[in-house]
């Protein structure tokens, strides 16, 4: 997005557009105190065609899509933006890459306080919105994570509440599809879950893991094939809100929570927990980012710095 494309993205237009999707944290979450001295802050990561992109967002709110380069100190340098176009009332979520073709989900601000959940599919430069399977309860929300599982394959959650009129999380569903777009198929994943923090997804060679959070930072940890049941393997109570969820190539997933204003990681398989860490103590501050389509990989933020795991 060129810098006369993304400036619309206001965090005001944000908030008074599809207002509250970011108040109930289906956007990211504001950075913390310890790292607001970030000057753009990371929203979600990808690789396309061997290249890391991620989404960012500066200090003002400003959307853009930026490649990601590693030196050899695994400090993260970000190019200028890309020169891709969204419509106006598109506020962006997630990113994730199937093939060639960059996928953006997100809120489109419907008027009134009101949210509907935005897909979009990139090609080139241009934007072509793609019709999402949105279940009757969820009459405002957007869509949030998106995770690659094959060659084809992709799966968003799909999230909000039955008030037309505030785009909060109370419910979670997955779109799921095995052909690139064309078609879909929808199941409910989580409800009930209040004023939740959003589902974090992450995906490899058809196993899709997907984590929820209620409002009292609750989790549940589900897994499953895409053409088979999505089920939960974990419970765990108090884990906080699911920043990340990063797929390690084999049947496990590492995902990454704030807690108490820390980051924990903990590590899942598909039948439950696993004792070895996620590869990320407690007591750190910040934010981490997985980079959707690269098993083992993730970004992390903390005070000025961005550091990358897994690219090198």
């Amino acid at each position: 997005m060129a810098a006369d494309e993304y400036s619309r993205f206001t965090r005001r237009t944000v908030l008074t557009g599809a207002a509250a999707v970011l108040a109930a944290g289906v956007t990211a979450a504001p950075p913390r105190a310890a790292a607001a001295a970030a000057p753009t802050a990371l929203r979600a990561a990808t690789v396309r065609d061997g290249r890391v992109l991620a989404l960012t967002a500066d200090e003002a709110g400003h959307y853009a899509i930026r490649p990601v380069e590693a030196d050899a100190g695994r400090r993260v340098e970000l190019g200028p933006p890309l020169e891709v176009s969204l419509p106006e009332r598109f506020h962006p979520h997630s990113i994730a890459a199937v093939g060639g073709t960059l996928w953006i989900t997100g809120a489109v601000d419907a008027g009134r306080h009101r949210a509907l959940p935005g897909l979009f599919r990139v090609e080139t430069d241009r934007a072509e919105a793609v019709a999402l399977p949105v279940p009757d309860p969820i009459r405002s929300g957007a869509a949030t994570s998106i995770a690659p599982l094959g060659a084809e394959a992709l799966a968003v959650a799909v999230e909000g509440g039955p008030d037309p009129h505030a785009a909060l999380i109370a419910r979670s569903h997955l779109a799921l599809s095995a052909d690139g777009g064309l078609t879909w198929t929808d199941r409910p994943l989580a409800a009930d879950l209040g004023e939740g923090y959003g589902t974090v997804l992450a995906g490899h060679d058809g196993r899709l893991y997907a984590v929820a959070a209620d409002g009292a930072g609750d989790q549940t940890v589900y897994s499953g094939l895409i053409d088979a049941e999505i089920e939960p393997v974990a419970a765990e109570p108090g884990a906080g809100r699911p920043m990340a969820a990063v797929a390690t190539g084999g049947d496990q997933v590492a995902v990454f929570s704030d807690r108490d204003g820390s980051v924990h990681g903990a590590r899942y398989g598909r039948d439950g927990r696993r004792p070895e860490s996620a590869g990320h103590g407690g007591g750190r501050t910040g934010e981490v980012v997985a980079v959707q389509g690269r098993p083992n990989a993730w970004l992390e933020t903390e005070d000025d710095r961005v550091s990358a795991r897994g690219l090198g």
